[in-house]
């Protein structure tokens, strides 16, 4: 009895470990998947990472410098001063020096340039993860293809269905005939090979759909069964003119954030430096007792202050070049802009197009089965031939699907069209 215990209780855990297939998956969160498990999402915790790592080398480059150096040299002369008998001063330096010593600087007050440097850092990490988004928003494109070519996929299939319907209850009828003699066995015979062939074409969309589904599972790391429901957003208030809500938007717009930042830059470098600076160590000479000529120990310390008070107009080429930075990057937002826009019209006239095309295909397909249904009756009373009734229901069944094809056309302009304006 505890080993049948035990052997449910794993089994339920394999189970409840085991990822279950979706019953139905929006487009919304198709795209969510999408980006999730993208492996250029990834380089988003690199990025990070990066810039964690440069910002704390700017906080570590405020802390005091220490140096161990070592300085030695030779010369050809030295200062000489061999004194008289009325100077009791005796002035002899040796032809070398040696020095060895230790130095600690510190950045006192820098003009706010390390904060600069770190608020740059931020802009330029921004910018970077949002230019991620823009590499993967062509992942949605991607997910549009694989969701229409299942629901195109679907519908071909539900045409087909309807058509081999109508064939199984004519071949009923024709079957009674042909019991009664009324009519040859190779007729029936046609009507099965029509459908064999419908068959064949909705394994073969079938197929299609597996594939599809398929690559959109592996897209969005998810398992898609064949008969998931793939559901579409409303497009009942469908309207054209959308506002533009692109990533790439906020990337041009974070550029010239990152260029504001380096304007912030060049004003910090224009400020006065303070910093200390303490040393000491072993000279010989004694580097700082010009009378010693032995090898003796030292120390000094002290302020430095420097003001670059000229540059010869360094600065403000800079800030032109930062200007000039800025109008290009307007310029492609404005040429981004501009490209999307041009596509309103195409957008306008295939939706023009499609919407012509559903209403005359709408009477088409009633004529079309007006027409097979007429032929049904005659091809029972023997008036017409099984060749001229098959002839008729591929002309119907082919009406029906451009029908279905271009209703589902349609959806996919207006999604595509909201996809391209970062409406979705």
């Amino acid at each position: 009895m505890k080993n049948t215990i035990f052997v449910i209780l794993c089994l339920f855990c394999l189970r409840s470990g085991t990822a279950q297939p979706l019953a139905s998956l929006s487009l919304s969160t198709a795209y969510e998947k999408a980006n999730t498990n993208y492996p250029l999402l990834k380089n988003g915790q690199l990025l990070q990472e990066q810039t964690d790592l440069k910002l704390e080398n700017l906080d570590r480059s405020r802390l005091p410098n220490v140096l161990w150096k070592a300085d030695a040299s030779l010369q050809s002369e030295t200062v000489q001063f061999p004194g008289d008998g009325q100077v009791p001063i005796q002035i002899d330096l040796p032809l070398y020096k040696l020095k060895t010593y230790a130095e600690a600087q510190y950045l006192i007050y820098d003009g706010g340039l390390n904060e600069a440097k770190q608020d740059l850092e931020k802009l330029k990490s921004a910018a970077d993860q949002q230019a991620l988004q823009v590499d993967m928003y062509p992942l949605r494109e991607q997910v549009n293809r694989y969701f229409f070519g299942v629901l195109l996929l679907r519908e071909q299939i539900k045409l087909l269905e309807v058509t081999l319907n109508d064939l199984a209850t004519k071949k009923e009828t024709l079957e009674a005939a042909v019991r009664h003699g009324a009519m040859l066995e190779s007729e029936v015979d046609k009507l099965t090979v029509r459908q064999l062939e419908i068959e064949a074409e909705k394994e073969q969309s079938q197929s299609g759909i597996s594939a599809l589904l398929a690559m959109l599972g592996k897209l969005t790391a998810t398992d898609l069964p064949d008969d998931v429901e793939l559901l579409l957003p409303d497009l009942n208030g469908f309207h054209l003119n959308q506002n533009l809500s692109r990533p790439e938007q906020t990337l041009f717009q974070l550029k010239k954030q990152a260029l504001l930042g380096n304007e912030n830059l060049i004003e910090a470098a224009q400020k006065p430096k303070l910093s200390a600076f303490a040393q000491a160590g072993l000279g010989y000479p004694n580097p700082l007792n010009f009378f010693d000529n032995s090898l003796s120990p030292y120390a000094m310390g002290g302020l430095s202050f420097s003001w670059k008070l000229f540059d010869w107009g360094k600065d403000d080429r800079d800030r032109e070049m930062l200007a000039i930075q800025s109008q290009i990057i307007d310029n492609q937002r404005e040429t981004f802009e501009f490209n999307l826009n041009l596509l309103e019209g195409k957008y306008r006239e295939d939706l023009a197009k499609l919407e012509n095309l559903i209403e005359r295909d709408q009477e088409i397909t009633a004529l079309q089965g007006k027409i097979l249904k007429q032929l049904s009756s005659q091809l029972e009373h023997g008036v017409i031939t099984v060749n001229d009734y098959l002839s008729q229901v591929n002309a119907e069944l082919k009406s029906r699907q451009k029908l279905r094809l271009h209703e589902v056309q349609l959806q996919q302009v207006k999604v595509d069209y909201l996809t391209k304006r970062g409406a979705l």
